[in-house]
């Protein structure tokens, strides 16, 4: 095969495959609805997931699994509120306390994991290279879910 009909090919190959796998705003999938699922690792990090009526703890092995995964109650509570019921959780405090966590220093605990995560630094949602163990609730898988609780206008 010639050189460049080959690059062509593997162009229109990589093209063809980005397209799909590029979803649109409206079919973005909802975390909260996702099953809980631990992954095939063996960091046993003790997560917070919503199994559809409450957040609950559960044991994440530190690989594969979904977007159903939060580091804090607190956090889980603020992505997944509108299908918790008010009494259970009333607005107020999971507002206040999923804020708490925001004011905590920037800390990668200990460990020799290397899970990329993000911080919140008094001002910016910023890279965090979390170590597996220890640390502190000042962390957040996306910098989405960092700056929607954290950043306020």
């Amino acid at each position: 095969m010639h050189p460049v009909t080959f690059i062509t090919v593997l162009l229109l190959a990589y093209g063809h495959t980005r397209a799909k796998s590029q979803k649109p705003e409206s079919q973005k999938i909802d975390r909260c609805s996702l099953p809980i699922e631990s992954g095939p690792g063996r960091a046993l990090l003790q997560m917070y997931a919503f199994n559809g009526s409450a957040c609950v703890q559960f044991t994440y092995g530190g690989l594969g699994g979904n977007a159903n995964r939060f580091s804090t109650e607190e956090e889980c509570l603020e992505a997944c509120s509108e299908r918790v019921t008010s009494a259970q959780y009333p607005a107020q405090l999971r507002t206040t306390e999923a804020r708490k966590r925001c004011r905590l220093p920037k800390d990668e605990g200990t460990g020799r994991a290397a899970i990329p995560m993000f911080a919140f630094d008094g001002k910016n949602c910023v890279s965090l290279t979390y170590r597996g163990a220890g640390g502190n609730a000042n962390r957040f898988f996306t910098k989405e879910e960092c700056e929607a609780i954290c950043k306020r206008d």
